[in-house]
Formats: C-alpha cells, structure tokens, sequence
C-alpha cells in the first residue's frame, strides 16, 4: 500500500498528489512515469512524475479531476492508501549540457515538463520557458517554472494582453533571432502537452531546422497489460510510449495519427474500463 501524504488542487481541473514510495523516489528521473492502481481489480492507470523528493521518499504526479480515466484515483484524498504503484517506468528524458534549451507546455503537463526544466537548468544550460493555459485560473506552477527559468513567456488563450498561444511566441521569437546577426537558434526544444500544441511546434521547428523532442503521454487503458492504447506511430512503424517512450523526436512522429488513435481510445474508454473491470472481477 502506498500513502498518499498530501492532495492539493492545482486548479478546477487537477489536483497534485503526493504519495510516500521510497523506491520510487530514489530511482526517478525527469520524463518517466508511474503506473497507479487504486485498488485491488481497478486496472493501472499512468501519470508522468511531477516531482519527487529521494530524501524524504515520497513523489507527486498530477490527476485530471475532470477526466472518467482518473476518477477513482481524483476522488483520494490525503491519508488515503493506493493499492499498488508501478515504476518509474519509461526512458528518462536525455538531460546534457547543449547551449540553449526552449521547454514549452500548456495545461497539466505543466507539471510533467517542471522536472525537466529543472534538470535542463541544472545541467548548465541556458532555460527558456514558454507555457500555455485556456485562462490566467488554468496556468498551474508559474512561479515555480520562472525561478528556474532564465526567460519565461506566458501564452493565455483568452486573453487580449498575451499571445494566445505557446507556438505565437516561439514563432515570434524565431523571427526575431531569423533577423538577427547577434543571437542563434536554440540547440534543443523539448515539448510537452497536447497533441495540437506539439504537432505545431514540431512543424514550427522542422521549417526553421531545430531539434526538437517531445515527452508523449499517451491514454494508456491498461498498462498491466500491452492494450496498445499508447501506440503511436514514428516514420511509418508503431512504437509504444509504455516501452520506446515518452520521448521522441518531434519530426518522426505522425500527429495526425496519434491525434485519432487517441480520439478512439478516448471515446471508448469507459466501455473499455468496464470490460476490463468484469474480466478481473
């Protein structure tokens, strides 16, 4: 059984989570994930590691308190105990010192790409953030993410103060360092989020020739099991986010496809859940 220490909302959309899990702690890396059981029979459900603390032992990892597929773990609160937690699980995220370092996301996995930014700062290098949020009440972790950030750029959809989107000020700045004789090109772009948001900038930093990657996270409807609810689709051949993941270049994936093999999976997951959930009863 694992703990859970503490559970705060974010937002009215998600909570952070932290759970005591020692081992865990001890092996976690930026980008990897773990895979939560609730209780006995409930099927594993994953969620990327948003923080962790060796010292103490304990992780967070951030839940949707909107979405079906997270409901039995959004409806915990703190002191309750999880059944089973598997991980870290995933390749971690490749972290060196390469120059200039752009890390962009929006939404929750603001949360996700935060050890990655701090990883990144860590390793030497110069740390560019640029996040994104559907409103000023959604943006989880700014302060956080501009202590250790170099420059910050915020995107709020809604607001006429900001740009509206993370690609708006990429491209923007992209122009900039385009016009100039002074400044350079990041060396690396490390993404994360929703799919519409990386297949903008992998198209955005394939015209401007920049290596960019992308930390995946895929629904998974079961990772106990190879379910294919993660698969996607890199140059033409299948790979899982469960197994070759979470990141990948951005150039290889096909987006189009991920977006609809997920539409699928989303559409059908309650059924799926269910049948699971008879078949191990």
């Amino acid at each position: 059984m694992f703990k859970i220490i503490e559970k705060k909302d974010l937002n009215k959309e998600g909570s952070c989570i932290t759970i005591e899990a020692k081992l865990i702690a001890q092996k976690a890396l930026p980008g990897q994930f773990v895979s939560i059981s609730v209780e006995n029979n409930s099927g594993y459900i994953p969620l990327k590691l948003a923080d962790w603390n060796k010292k103490e032992g304990h992780i967070s990892v951030v839940c949707s308190n909107v979405d079906f597929f997270y409901n039995k773990l959004a409806k915990l609160k703190s002191g309750d105990n999880i059944e089973q937690i598997r991980g870290p699980l995933g390749k971690p995220t490749k972290i060196t010192k390469v120059g200039e370092v752009y890390c962009i996301a929006d939404g929750l996995a603001l949360a996700e790409i935060y050890p990655a930014i701090k990883a990144f700062k860590e390793a030497g290098n110069r740390l560019v953030s640029i996040i994104e949020a559907q409103n000023k009440d959604l943006l989880i972790l700014e302060d956080k993410i501009r202590e250790v950030s170099d420059e910050l750029f915020v995107a709020i959809n809604n607001s006429k103060i900001t740009k509206n989107s993370a690609c708006d000020i990429l491209r923007d700045l992209f122009d900039v360092i385009d016009k100039s004789t002074h400044t350079h090109f990041p060396d690396l772009i490390y993404c994360c989020g929703s799919i519409n948001l990386m297949k903008e900038i992998s198209e955005l930093t394939k015209s401007y020739q920049v290596n960019a990657i992308v930390g995946l996270n895929p629904i998974v409807v079961d990772t106990g099991e190879l379910c294919g609810g993660c698969r996607c689709e890199k140059k033409g051949n299948a790979v899982f986010d469960y197994s070759d993941g979470p990141d990948f270049n951005a150039e290889k994936i096909n987006f189009d496809e991920l977006n609809t093999h997920l539409g699928f999976i989303k559409n059908n997951k309650e059924k799926r859940l269910k049948v699971y959930n008879d078949r191990s009863r």
